[in-house]
């Protein structure tokens, strides 16, 4: 896609924060219903109700823009995380809680799991070119690394899995459990590759006892 940079022409002469985020939110759903491939600037910048060229003087191209998207749903659930204060908790309620809330989180924000699952039709090529992703994986991976160790030591969780962390960390996208393709990450030697298989490895740590047990 060749990219056009010209100046803007935003004629109802709205700010650039409040345009690209209506961009974002209009791409968000464009994406979200239609993938990747199937996408098209033209509807886009319909539903945001903006020049098509202003689409592409703030995102360059139609890949960069569903990276930003990607980049959006990413910051959205990770501040959600943070508002959880797992480190307040006690091992294994943290670690349940955290479950917990991954689920609803999927439930209500169905477009999250959409969006993935586009972006690892593509190899998640667009996720692995993001420095912003991986930054932004880092303090989840972090907390959760905590604590598994605060419960280990505790004798709440039991040792044998990996801890997470940020050091092994390669790809943000989608758990190797629901698809061969979607990461290069195999559960068995890389369950820490991404904050959802370091929940994997969470729950691998667990001790089967009335106490603890998670729900499946």
């Amino acid at each position: 896609m060749e990219s056009i940079k010209t100046e803007p022409l935003d004629t109802r002469g709205r700010d650039a924060e409040r345009s690209q985020a209506e961009i974002l939110q209009a791409a968000r759903e464009e994406f979200a219903s239609h993938g990747l491939a199937g996408a098209r600037v033209d509807r886009i910048a319909e539903r945001a109700g903006l020049n098509k060229r202003l689409i592409y003087y703030y995102f360059n191209s139609k890949d960069d823009l569903f990276l930003a998207v990607l980049e959006s749903v990413y910051a959205d659930i990770r501040a959600a995380e943070q508002r959880l204060h797992l480190l307040d908790m006690e091992p294994a309620q943290a670690v349940r809680r955290l479950t917990e809330f991954t689920w609803q989180y999927y439930l209500e924000h169905p477009e999250f799991i959409t969006l993935l699952n586009s972006a690892n039709l593509h190899q998640a090529r667009h996720l692995q070119r993001s420095s912003r992703v991986r930054e932004m994986n880092s303090p989840v991976i972090q907390t959760l690394g905590d604590v598994l160790e605060r419960g280990r030591k505790t004798g709440v969780f039991r040792g044998g899995v990996p801890t997470p962390s940020s050091s092994t960390s390669r790809s943000p996208g989608w758990p190797t459990s629901t698809s061969p393709t979607t990461t290069r990450c195999r559960p068995s030697s890389d369950a820490t590759c991404d904050p959802q298989g370091a929940r994997g490895a969470a729950l691998a740590h667990v001790r089967r006892d009335p106490r603890v047990c998670l729900r499946d």
